[in-house]
């Protein structure tokens, strides 16, 4: 009764491999968890990198790109042939940074509070920026329980005085992201509703507007009182992306290393990373690979708490 997870990957075998490898290391109940990851490779060595990949997680579900069905297809089919309790969407370049279990206090919340639709597992009282966006933003309102609400804050004396003296809007940015594809963990049978009323979506980019145009009810969220999840975009892989951070090497270069037996362990964070945004600039720590079963590096063990 865990997390069906489905990762969406595009030629980034080895940014997936540590993506899984953080999934290990800081997920609680690990083995009540599914991952599934449907993946996309140009050419055949971005093939090979996922073979590769595929090697080194062998619990782990790899799909290739389909070109008979629809994107929200293939994850009908997958969350429909779930078990868990829950279901979240990832991609290839988030990253597990803090443990996360099923007994932390917002998965109770999610469980007996019909207004949440979600956990966010990287929002958190300190977020505020939004890379996509370029946008200054204040973060939302979140009670003890770690409850806030999707909506920016419009109609309130609090919103007029900000307007007043040109502060951001409360809630805006990354807040507002109720359908968000990095990391939000639903309740699978809300998902499976939500799946059911959108149709047609032929690439991934396009996914997440289509999640929002049929989203799941509840006006709130719930999150962490720090990261559970980053966003690390070391390059782009769809033209549909805008205005995101990336830190300059390709996906081929990356995976040419990958291939050549090098690995990403981990990234130069500070010693205690406050994740003041969702995506986070940062240089990747190159390693060679080991063989047998690998963790990341200590330093990706921020807080295990």
């Amino acid at each position: 009764m865990g997390v069906d997870f489905v990762v969406f990957s595009k030629n980034r075998a080895c940014q997936l491999d540590l993506l899984l490898q953080s999934a290990d290391a800081m997920l609680d109940e690990r083995d009540a968890h599914s991952f599934t990851v449907l993946y996309k490779a140009d050419d055949p060595e971005f093939e090979a990198g996922y073979r590769l990949a595929s090697s080194r997680h062998a619990g782990v579900t790899f799909l290739g790109d389909s070109k008979d069905s629809d994107v929200n297809e293939q994850m009908l089919d997958v969350f429909s042939a779930g078990s868990g309790k829950y279901c979240s969407i990832l991609v290839d370049d988030d990253l597990f940074v803090r443990t996360i279990s099923m007994t932390d206090g917002p998965f109770r919340v999610l469980d007996r509070d019909a207004s949440v639709s979600a956990i966010s597992t990287r929002l958190h009282p300190k977020i505020d920026f939004c890379h996509p966006l370029g946008l200054k933003v204040a973060p939302s309102r979140v009670n003890r329980n770690g409850v806030f609400s999707w909506e920016e804050e419009r109609d309130t004396l609090s919103a007029a005085l900000r307007r007043v003296f040109g502060q951001p809007a409360r809630g805006g940015g990354d807040w507002g992201c109720k359908m968000s594809m990095d990391g939000n963990i639903y309740r699978r049978q809300d998902m499976l509703g939500c799946l059911g009323g959108i149709s047609g979506v032929r690439s991934v980019g396009y996914l997440e507007p289509a999640l929002a145009s049929n989203p799941i009810p509840g006006p709130n969220g719930v999150c962490y009182r720090s990261a559970r999840l980053v966003n690390v975009p070391l390059n782009r892989v769809d033209n549909s992306e805008f205005n995101y951070p990336s830190m300059g090497e390709s996906a081929a270069m990356i995976n040419a290393r990958y291939l050549a037996g090098e690995c990403i362990e981990g990234f130069d964070f500070p010693a205690v990373p406050a994740f003041r945004s969702c995506h986070v600039e940062a240089n990747p720590v190159w390693t060679r690979a080991a063989s047998g079963s690998r963790r990341p590096r200590p330093e990706l063990e921020i807080a295990r708490a």
